[in-house]
């Protein structure tokens, strides 16, 4: 049996596309519409560019973190006992509030069943 990772639905490759694609409109901007008015305003820095290519390293950096270290789903979560409507046909779950009584006399509750038949 194979491990299931969350794969697509880490959190970390969420976050890492939203950064990555900022980071990418960031060093467009940088590139193409930097003129010397908002080189001047950033003391002839170009910030778009250095903040782009930093959010794109970022990015990169938490999808090789989710690559190496993925987030491994136990095998429990895999099995909900209980679907939308319910317990499912055929499981049947850890609950004895519906049992009767046990062969040591006791009902669920712990009272035996000649004091419940007083």
């Amino acid at each position: 049996m194979s491990k299931k990772t969350a794969g697509a639905f880490d959190i970390r490759n969420i976050i890492a596309m939203l950064i990555g694609i900022y980071g990418v409109v960031l060093v467009g901007m940088g590139f193409f519409s930097a003129d010397q008015h908002e080189l001047d305003k950033a003391d002839g820095m170009n910030i778009n560019l250095w903040a782009g290519f930093v959010m794109v390293v970022v990015a990169a950096l938490l999808f090789l973190w989710s690559l190496l270290r993925p987030v491994v789903i136990p095998p429990e979560a895999e099995q909900a006992t209980d679907g939308p409507d319910g317990p499912r046909p055929g499981d049947r779950g850890t609950d004895t509030a519906g049992e009767k009584d046990r062969a040591d006399g006791t009902s669920p509750g712990g009272a035996t069943a000649a004091s419940e038949n007083d």
